[in-house]
């Protein structure tokens, strides 16, 4: 019986994953909060083509090509001969595979981290995705809350599509015309 009060009362403190968790609910909450309090308007985005959307979304691929490339240059300086080492270890016999998953698994998150706050530091200065696409006049007449609130969740949004890599970005791009054309085929009365 003591034994498992003395392990109740060394509980570990909340994982930092849970904590970010509930840092990003409390901001998700009070952004939300303070716009409906607002009595936001409606967001209209543009009436647009699926070569306007693949134009306006270009420079976010290039973008994203460009992060890609810059952490694969930096990533494979700085953990590249730990993993080619580890990789003729394990050729060897004289490491497990295992060792060299974990050391992979950990470059991987490195990138992806760098990849991510990298990509919301670009959007943060002014490269942005869903800006793109709100008409102008509408976006001016919200409130000013409404566009604080929206311009953070762009931020956001755009850095982690950013830093997600420019494959997704292309994904994306291709639902998005392979949509376009399917609706334009059947207006028209035709078979896509």
């Amino acid at each position: 019986m003591p034994g498992n009060i003395a392990s109740a009362q060394a509980a570990p403190a909340a994982p930092p994953r849970r904590l970010a968790l509930l840092v990003l609910a409390v901001f998700v909450v009070a952004g939300v909060s303070v716009v409906v309090l607002n009595n936001p308007g409606l967001v209209r985005f543009w009436p647009f083509s699926a070569g306007e959307f693949v134009q306006a979304l270009t420079p976010l691929v290039l973008i994203a090509l460009f992060i890609e490339r810059a952490l694969e240059v930096f990533i494979t300086g700085w953990r590249g001969g730990g993993e080619k080492a580890l990789g003729a270890a394990v050729k060897d016999g004289s490491a497990a595979a295992i060792d060299l998953v974990a050391y992979k698994s950990v470059s991987r998150r490195a990138a992806f981290t760098a990849a991510v706050l990298l990509g919301i530091t670009i959007s943060a200065i002014g490269v942005r995705a869903l800006e793109l696409f709100v008409d102008p006049a509408v976006f001016a007449a919200l409130t000013s809350a409404q566009r604080t609130v929206f311009r953070v969740i762009d931020v956001v949004l755009t850095g982690a599509v950013l830093g997600g890599g420019a494959d997704g970005m292309h994904k994306l791009v291709s639902v998005f015309t392979n949509f376009m054309d399917r609706t334009n085929a059947n207006l028209k009365g035709g078979t896509p």
